[in-house]
């Protein structure tokens, strides 16, 4: 039986990560640089690959500003289109009939706490959850299960009583290495991943009410 819903945040509770793409976009073309889609997709939902955007531009001197200001320009960028994101459909409603169903509600990020949590309490969702987990709150992220292992130790639950959503190939890895059940919802970035090893896939929590969803994942 689930006891608890654990939501991976980017990508899967607003999509911060078509928004940072397409921020990166505009930085490059500004630039008139070819832009690596590829290598931005790859790195999304990971934490450990090395790739480092900035690499394409420090040794530029053809910049429209100093590197400084540049450097600025694209965080407020990043931003300005991450804060331009709603929430993902069927997410508040997922949240609210969790609640009526007095399920416990974690989130499980790969991102920090400082990125996480202003922008659940810029979206009016902090308080919706009973504990957020985040890269620095353990020593591997994902595709380590760390930060979900970390979500059943304050739950108390084993793996198969919670249920993940995920819309990334890493985060789907390190719910299925916690022994979770999980619900893969794929977005514009990760929608070439391998989902295989889902319990499910969807195209977003509006198509599947949650009720719905729990009584096709119990046996």
């Amino acid at each position: 039986m689930i006891q608890a819903l654990l939501f991976d945040f980017d990508g899967l509770i607003i999509d911060t990560e078509s928004a940072i793409i397409e921020a990166w976009k505009k930085a490059y073309e500004l630039c008139q640089i070819e832009f690596p889609e590829d290598r931005f997709n790859a790195i999304v939902g990971h934490a450990d690959v090395p790739f480092d955007p900035w690499a394409d531009f420090k040794d530029r001197d053809d910049l429209p500003m100093p590197v400084a200001n540049f450097k600025k320009h694209i965080n407020q960028s990043v931003l300005k289109e991450v804060e331009a994101k709603p929430i993902l459909p069927g997410i508040l409603k997922t949240i609210e009939t969790a609640k009526a169903l007095k399920l416990p509600l974690g989130v499980a990020s790969n991102s920090n706490h400082d990125w996480v949590d202003s922008h659940l309490k810029r979206l009016g969702l902090f308080d919706e959850f009973d504990a957020i987990r985040c890269r620095d709150d353990v020593k591997k992220p994902k595709p380590s299960p760390d930060v979900y292992l970390s979500l059943l130790d304050f739950f108390k639950l084993e793996g198969e009583n919670a249920l993940a959503f995920e819309d990334s190939y890493t985060g789907l890895t390190a719910a299925k290495r916690a022994g979770l059940n999980c619900v893969a919802i794929p977005g514009p970035s990760t929608l070439s991943g391998d989902f295989s090893c889902a319990d499910l896939k969807i195209q977003s929590l509006e198509e599947e009410p949650l009720p719905s969803l729990l009584k096709k994942l119990t046996p």
